[in-house]
C-alpha cells in the first residue's frame, strides 16, 4: 500500500507543478478520485478484506498512513503554489470530505454519473478554498 501511495502522490503532485493554478489543482483532484475508483481497496475501509489487512498492519505504519495524508495534503498545496483563504485543517477537510464521497458512487450511479458529480464539486470548491 506505501507504495501505490507514493506513486500516486508523485503523479498528483508532477500534475500541480505542470499546472500551477486552481484549474490544474482541481484536475490533479479529479485524477486521485479516479484511481481511488478504480482501486477499492484504498478507501473502501469497511471490507473484510480492507479491516483484515490493516489488523495485520503495526501500529505505528498505521499512524504514518494517516500523517502522510495530511502531509500529502501539504504537499500538492506546495507543489501547486497556491495560497489557502481558510485554515489548512478546515481545508484539509473539506477535500477529505469531498473524496469520501466515492463512498457514496453506487448510490449516485443508480441516478446520475458520479464522476460528473464529483467534478462539479471540486470546481465549485476550489475557487472557495484557494485565493
Amino acid at each position: 500500500i506505501t507504495d501505490i501511495q507514493r506513486r500516486l502522490t508523485e503523479k498528483i503532485i508532477d500534475i500541480n507543478r505542470n499546472s500551477r493554478t486552481k484549474e490544474g489543482f482541481a484536475q490533479s483532484m479529479k485524477r486521485l478520485f479516479r484511481e481511488y475508483d478504480s482501486k477499492p481497496f484504498l478507501y473502501n475501509v469497511n471490507t473484510p478484506d480492507f479491516q483484515s489487512f490493516v489488523t495485520k498492519l503495526p501500529e505505528e505504519t498505521i499512524k504514518k498512513i494517516k500523517f502522510d495524508s495530511f502531509d500529502f495534503f501539504r504537499q500538492v498545496i506546495h507543489a501547486a503554489d497556491l495560497n489557502l483563504k481558510m485554515e489548512e485543517a478546515l481545508a484539509y477537510g473539506i477535500l477529505s470530505a469531498l473524496l469520501s464521497t466515492i463512498n457514496a458512487k453506487e448510490t449516485l450511479s443508480v441516478t446520475c454519473d458520479y464522476f460528473a458529480v464529483f467534478d462539479f464539486m471540486v470546481d465549485s470548491l476550489v475557487a472557495d478554498i484557494f485565493e
